[in-house]
């Protein structure tokens, strides 16, 4: 199994006053069990860092470079994803949907990955949802969207 790892998923599993924190680190320990690819982009990571640093502190930002950083699969941005982003960001002309956002669906959308770590409404809306987890609760009391 491939997913996408967003900014809201990786915070979440940090931040355990965020409301998403238990079931992003019981689907970020299902994944490591299951040996899954777990992809995201150097946006993405920058993003973290910073949610991290200015939310919890400098610590955190060392954990996830030691302890998440090696167990991804990270996709530099170069010119031509940029480009792209930026390009769709532009066509969908919604203020709330970022560029990294638009971002991680190209990548998705590219790699045919299905699932993401995600609790931001855009992956939602664009049809993503979280991987399917034996006996896990539905997010926040909603179904999942898979």
């Amino acid at each position: 199994m491939m997913v996408f790892a967003d900014s809201s998923g990786l915070y979440a599993h940090y931040d355990g006053d965020d409301q998403n924190h238990a079931r992003a680190t019981a689907t970020w320990r299902a994944l490591l069990d299951a040996d899954a690819r777990v992809v995201t982009t150097s946006y993405v990571l920058i993003e973290t860092a910073t949610l991290l640093q200015r939310r919890l502190g400098l610590r955190w930002v060392g954990l996830l470079q030691t302890q998440i950083r090696p167990l991804l699969d990270i996709i530099w941005v170069d010119d031509r994803l940029h480009d792209l982003a930026v390009a769709a960001t532009l066509e969908a002309n919604r203020r709330q949907v970022s560029v990294v956002d638009h971002l991680s669906l190209i990548i998705m959308r590219q790699r045919g990955i299905e699932y993401a770590l995600a609790f931001d409404k855009h992956f939602a809306e664009a049809g993503y949802g979280l991987p399917p987890l034996p006996d896990a609760p539905p997010l926040n009391g909603q179904v999942i969207p898979q």
